[in-house]
């Protein structure tokens, strides 16, 4: 009875292990989902995005390469709740203040002028 409830317990630990590393491999490396304009998910980058906290406050976006320019941001919280939206000039790279942020976990959204996508990224506030 024992070894059966053990290899019971042992199966289900790997068959929901399966479930949750196929739900990741859906993700680029980086924690980068992308959407093309059409809506559908590529699951490429068109660009590469960096993100990088260098003051308590601020939060930098570089956009890779420098031809790549964006026009818009959005941050949300894990639970879906809009925190920060802002469309700028276009540039390929901008500081946002995060001060009103409470430390945690957001997705940014960031869309591109050229090539026309969106891109989400997880960062975490400090």
């Amino acid at each position: 009875m024992l070894k059966t409830l053990i290899f019971f317990l042992f199966g289900c630990s790997l068959y929901f292990g399966q479930i949750s590393a196929t739900s990741i491999s859906t993700l680029d490396g980086d924690g980068t989902k992308v959407k093309s304009s059409s809506g559908q998910g590529s699951g490429t980058d068109p660009f590469g995005i960096m993100i990088n906290q260098s003051a308590k406050n601020d939060l930098n976006i570089y956009l890779m390469p420098a031809e790549v320019q964006f026009t818009k941001y959005t941050i949300y919280d894990l639970s879906g709740n809009l925190k920060k939206t802002q469309q700028i000039s276009p540039t390929n790279s901008y500081s946002i203040d995060v001060s009103n942020l409470a430390p945690g976990n957001y997705l940014i959204k960031v869309e591109a002028v050229s090539p026309s996508a969106i891109v989400t990224k997880l960062f975490v506030r400090i």
